[in-house]
């Protein structure tokens, strides 16, 4: 029995000797397999699926030439995921994926807008200070008929004008997707911004949608007093004769048909002129409640 206990225990350290050589080898392995630059571990063994699995099949209406250019792109892209350029550094790679999946979504555009807005996120994912991206995928939404695609292209318009305070055109679809949600407020807010900024026709056509907004959310005095600012340096009348309108809608009677006279005095024969005689017209015509 003795003997057998030593036999029992020298298997033991035999055995407890063999695992810890297999241990040692699986972490030298290992340490060798993370150490490499990313993707080479593709080098130690093939991928679990091929550039047929990865790659999306494209639509079949797709005209001949965009699907050949979008193949090669995807391809690219395939190419990068189990290889990427061993000369550019982590972050400069991320730059490239993003430039890369921008162009695949721009090439989709509107003939795949739900591939479009796939790749133009992740894109934005990987690299997101592009205010004209922000802007574009907003209109990818607004084309998508999705549930949410308002309100993801409110985010994104959003974004957009926060990365360019500047920039009009952003906030003027802000405020568009702001009102098909019901958020006017907001949406004058928008609007107010952009028509401090903007003059000749642009302004005329934004006025009228400010003072939609303000109606709907029940602002009348906030018209009436951004009006009211605005007004010394308009030289059309519009101002006044929007101010006048929401005056007469506040119960100012008197005050809306003074600004009216104002707007469309004199012998202008402008059509705004015109509209602000004939307003005030029908104004003197209604007996006050």
């Amino acid at each position: 029995m003795a003997q057998e206990r030593v036999t029992l225990k020298r298997f033991r350290r035999l055995a407890l000797s063999v695992a810890g050589l297999v241990t040692a080898a699986c972490l030298v392995v290992m340490t060798g397999c993370f150490g490499k630059k990313s993707g080479s571990i593709w080098q130690l063994s093939p991928p679990l699926v091929g550039a047929e699995d990865f790659i999306p099949p494209l639509k079949k209406d797709l005209p001949p030439e965009l699907a050949k250019e979008l193949q090669a792109l995807l391809e690219k892209e395939w190419n990068w995921l189990v290889k990427p350029p061993a000369e550019l550094s982590p972050e400069q790679l991320d730059m490239e994926f993003a430039a890369l999946r921008w162009e695949v979504a721009r090439k989709f555009g509107t003939h795949d807008v739900e591939g479009a807005v796939s790749y133009a996120r992740a894109s934005l994912a990987l690299d997101e200070a592009h205010p004209d991206r922000w802007e574009q995928l907003g209109d990818l939404y607004n084309l998508s008929g999705s549930v949410t695609g308002t309100q993801d292209a409110a985010n994104a318009y959003d974004n957009a004008a926060f990365l360019d305070p500047g920039a009009v055109s952003p906030r003027r679809k802000l405020a568009a997707a702001l009102m098909l949600l019901q958020r006017s407020r907001e949406a004058a807010v928008q609007l107010e911004y952009c028509l401090c900024k903007v003059n000749g026709q642009e302004e005329q056509e934004l006025l009228p949608l400010y003072a939609a907004a303000c109606a709907a959310a029940g602002e009348f005095q906030r018209c009436i007093a951004f009006c009211r600012e605005r007004a010394g340096s308009d030289t059309s009348g519009a101002y006044r004769v929007m101010e006048a309108i929401f005056e007469k809608a506040a119960g100012n009677r008197d005050k809306a048909l003074e600004l009216l006279g104002e707007a469309g005095g004199g012998t202008a024969s402008t059509p705004l002129a015109e509209y602000s005689r004939t307003l005030k017209a029908r104004y003197e015509t209604e007996v006050p409640k």
